[in-house]
């Protein structure tokens, strides 16, 4: 049976007291002093740009206790994009367009037609037929469609409510769509001077795959010559003569053909004659004989005997966009592959963090008087290889080793293996390229119109900002990318029938009776298993959904952060539409009349068309599941929490403390597909059950309020994509208004309505809006037009005088103060050999003094009349590196030098000495 109305009230009760002691919990957890900067790191972290904009300041103290929601409900969109981003901005306007399309909806649909299902009788004369056994209703149901007799014209209200719902929601999205198209104008013509506006992607270049090819032959033999260990009396000039070999230029270039110059030492002469008339430098006039298989158009061809005239990469990329951009072309980067280089990299940077936040320890505690030793380092020997066989390690599986030794030691050799390993990937070219140009209007006409008529190559697109990159999936070709978008593809349909399973099994347990089940009989239990259980059974098992999308996406090719979370948003929100809404509709309209289902297969229409209204009281329970305990669960992160008082008590540098909590990031492929299913499933139950209509503005009621402080005081952005989400969430609403027009145009014909047909229009005015719509903003969403982009030119030309004043900090120091060349290099090629050289000397600066310290026992107790001994760096490495690098005092502690300085929010600096002191 389904749920019945005194189990749903209970549901929602317990729902709401749940939610209320969240509330609580989240309101007194933010003014607490040890955790207020976990639950407002933007308020109290550095800001990470001359950009940032700190949030507007809410008090933290006991007074101001529920100060925070008058104020997150008081922001401004302003505020939000400018503290936020537009993707928050955006993210906040589809949780306000809930609200509104719901307040219109939910009062309408109750004022007309909950009187009109409430006033028949259809559930009783069932209940009360020969055929009552087939049929179980709850008290709910009555507020349904369900209660409306067959051919009853009490249904022109319903018919009557889906066109005024269709018109409400049309009316919205075009208005929304509009002012985020405008939005998306003023957000670019702002000085967002990021590198990526001026720059494309450039894939399936041709003819590189086979020089690489080509010119890498023996790498693995050079390859391993290179990361054998050297010997001992040649270890130090060996390392030198690398360090001389990576940091000589490695490329020098010249627009014309007559200076070009090659990469990595491939000599000999280059054919100038074939490459006047493939780079077009000077055009030459040719009568074509109508030859379909004349090379002289084939990209293919053309690249290969630019090639194999020992022509570099680069400098024939360059020459193809010079040649089409005159004059245009600032910087061209040529994509690498890594895959050797990562693992090294990683490990550089894990260990370097470590010495670093040891130093910062070491410094802290020196300065406090704190107890100090010397920390031990627990190394895997049986992976170590050669190296650290040859450092005395041993082969066992677990080995303590002193720390500042082991790090000293890695870190050479980790920046010996690096500086090998870039000589080596750096002649690994893919056939891919980030072109920079010098102005928007270049980038913009690049960007939209097509390169080449081969469209297999030549492939461009905008190029995604470089922090958000997907460096692996860089080199694939558009071939590789479609194959694993198909596999993708079936693999995601496979795991949505799976999940099939669990979904069958909550409607199971809904509607089979689970409180007969042994130990479970007493009533309250059963009303909140019946009431509670199942919503958050489905919310659990869809938990893991979106980290499975994500990892689809990245294996299909996903070259950005952005691509890929915006693949998840889709998926998930097609995802959910399977398998919780027509798979709980299907799978409750089978455990409701399982019996009619077996005996009479024939009747399955009309079992559908009673089931579906039934269906409303588990959606009505998954909504307020969501809205009152699930999505304020999400905003107290209970696991973060947890996380942060583990470790703020484990970890003693307050650097390391501070990362705890400063970087806090979240993604949209599980928030938009949650606001798109609600929308759905208000809009398709809107004139089924208008009870439905209620919990879903009480879900974007709730959202509202937690989103707009998360965004503005929680969350940083991973990536800043311009609102690409948009387009995304008004396809979802209209594909929620065809569902609806579908479901209400099958419930009335199987009522027998006899003017049904009066509907079938609905769905073709939803059509021609979303074409329409479709077709005025679709390239207005994705793309900068040309006069804006000229525009925008004219603006970034202006004379420093005419900048506005207010603009001028984020004038300085923005992301465009990047050099171009260093912009679209990957994070492996920026590392620099020879430059940990200061490090390990301050950290040789730091053991000295560190042994001095442990010496003359300078964490004596203050009851003992003792007062720290500190002693000062001797050495003139750490003096060099202090000079460089001032310390930057930052709540009663000092940043040790080669580490970046850490603002440590209220109580953290507390929370220090507490751990110090015990």
């Amino acid at each position: 049976m389904s749920a019945s109305s005194s189990a749903i009230i209970t549901a929602i009760i317990v729902d709401l007291l749940i939610c209320l002691c969240i509330f609580f919990a989240f309101s007194f957890l933010r003014v607490l002093p040890w955790t207020r900067n976990l639950w407002a790191p933007k308020s109290y972290a550095p800001k990470l740009n001359p950009q940032e904009v700190k949030p507007p300041e809410i008090p933290a103290d006991t007074k101001s206790f529920f100060a925070w929601l008058p104020a997150v409900l008081s922001l401004t969109e302003r505020q939000i994009i400018e503290t936020a981003g537009l993707d928050a901005a955006v993210l906040m306007r589809v949780l306000r367009f809930g609200c509104e399309a719901f307040v219109y909806v939910s009062f309408l649909s109750l004022v007309t037609m909950l009187p009109v299902n409430l006033t028949d009788d259809n559930v009783d004369i069932l209940m009360n037929g020969p055929d009552a056994d087939q049929y179980k209703f709850t008290g709910f149901d009555k507020c349904g469609l369900a209660n409306v007799q067959e051919e009853s014209m009490r249904m022109w209200c319903h018919m009557i409510m889906v066109y005024v719902i269709l018109a409400i929601m049309l009316y919205l999205l075009n208005k929304y769509s509009n002012e985020f198209a405008v939005l998306r104008i003023m957000y670019m013509a702002n000085p967002q001077k990021s590198i990526a506006s001026r720059s494309v992607f450039v894939s399936d270049i041709p003819g590189v795959a086979s020089n690489t090819k080509r010119q890498t032959k023996g790498m693995k033999k050079q390859r391993k010559n290179a990361r054998a260990l050297p010997h001992k009396k040649d270890d130090d000039a060996a390392h030198q003569d690398t360090l001389a070999e990576v940091e000589a230029p490695q490329e020098e270039r010249a627009i014309g053909l007559d200076n070009v110059l090659l990469l990595d030492g491939v000599g000999g002469p280059i054919n100038h004659d074939a490459l006047r008339g493939t780079f077009m430098s000077e055009p030459v006039k040719r009568k074509f004989d109508y030859n379909p298989k004349d090379a002289s158009l084939v990209p293919s061809s053309i690249a290969k005997t630019i090639l194999n005239a020992n022509v570099p990469v680069q400098t024939m990329v360059e020459n193809e966009f010079e040649t089409v951009y005159p004059g245009a072309v600032n910087e061209v980067h040529m994509v690498k592959n890594q895959a050797e280089l990562w693992p090294l990299y990683n490990e550089y940077n894990a260990v370097k963090q470590k010495l670093e936040d040891y130093l910062d320890e070491c410094e802290f505690r020196m300065k406090n008087g704190l107890k100090l030793k010397r920390r031990k380092a627990m190394i895997f020997p049986i992976a170590m290889g050669e190296w650290g066989k040859s450092m005395g390690y041993g082969k066992g599986l677990l080995k303590s080793v002193d720390a500042f030794e082991y790090w000293d030691a890695r870190l050479r050799e980790l920046d010996r293996l690096i500086a090998s390993e870039l000589q080596l990937s750096g002649k690994m070219v893919w056939p891919s390229a980030f072109i920079t140009f010098k102005n928007r209007k270049e980038q913009t006409a690049a960007a939209i119109g097509l390169h080449h008529h081969d469209t297999r190559y030549w492939l461009v697109q905008n190029a995604p900002e470089p922090r958000e990159l997907v460096w692996s999936n860089l080199g694939m070709t558009a071939a590789i990318r479609s194959t694993m978008w198909g596999l993708m593809w079936v693999l995601f349909w496979l795991g949505t029938f799976f999940f099939m399973i669990p979904v069958a099994a909550v409607q199971g347990l809904i509607n089979t009776g689970a409180a007969s089940l042994p130990g479970l009989n007493a009533p309250v239990v059963a009303q909140l298993l019946q009431g509670i259980l199942p919503g958050l059974a489905l919310i659990i098992f869809i938990a893991m959904v979106p980290f499975l999308l994500r990892l689809l996406m990245l294996v299909s090719g996903s070259i950005s952060e952005s691509q890929t979370d915006m693949g998840v948003v889709s998926r998930f929100f097609i995802f959910q539409t399977v398998v919780v809404f027509f798979g709980s509709v299907f799978a409750g309209a089978f455990f409701n009349q399982i019996t009619t289902w077996i005996n009479n297969p024939g009747q399955v229409i009309s079992i559908l068309g009673t089931a579906i209204p039934q269906v409303c009281t588990f959606f009505i329970i998954y909504v307020a599941a969501r809205s009152l305990i699930a999505q304020p669960l999400q905003a107290l992160r209970i696991g973060k929490l947890v996380m942060f008082a583990i470790f703020t008590n484990i970890t003693p540098s307050p650097k390391a403390r501070a990362r705890i909590w400063q970087q806090q990031f979240q993604d949209f492929g599980t928030v938009i597909a949650n606001h798109s299913i609600s929308i759905l499933l208000g809009v398709v139950y809107s004139c089924v059950n208008p009870l439905m209509c209620p919990f879903v503005l009480l879900y974007f009621m709730v959202n509202y309020g937690i989103q707009a402080y998360e965004q503005v005081y929680v969350f940083r952005r991973l990536y800043e994509s311009a609102g690409q989400v948009w387009p995304k969430f008004v396809n979802h609403v209209m594909f929620g208004i065809y569902v609806q027009h579908i479901v209400m145009i099958g419930l009335l014909g199987i009522k027998k309505f006899v003017y049904t047909p009066l509907l079938i229009p609905a769905p073709f005015i939803a059509i021609i809006f979303h074409m329409s719509i479709y077709r005025l903003y679709n390239r207005p969403w994705s793309f900068t037009s040309y006069h804006d982009a000229t525009d925008l030119d004219r603006m970034d030309a202006l004379p420093e005088d005419a900048v506005d004043p207010k603009e001028e900090l984020l004038e300085e120091g923005g992301a465009e103060s990047m050099d171009a060349a260093e912009a679209y290099k990957s994070p492996c090629f920026k590392v620099h050999p020879g430059e940990i050289l200061a490090l390990l000397d301050e950290a040789k600066a730091m053991e000295v003094r560190v042994a001095k310290y442990i010496e003359v026992k300078a964490w004596k107790t203050k009851e003992e009349g003792e007062l720290p001994v500190l002693p000062e760096p001797e050495e003139a490495g750490a003096d060099a590196v202090a000079d460089k690098v001032p310390a930057k005092q930052v709540s009663g502690t000092t940043s040790p030098a080669g580490s970046s300085n850490v603002e440590t929010a209220p109580g953290v600096a507390a929370t220090s000495a507490k751990q110090g002191a015990a």
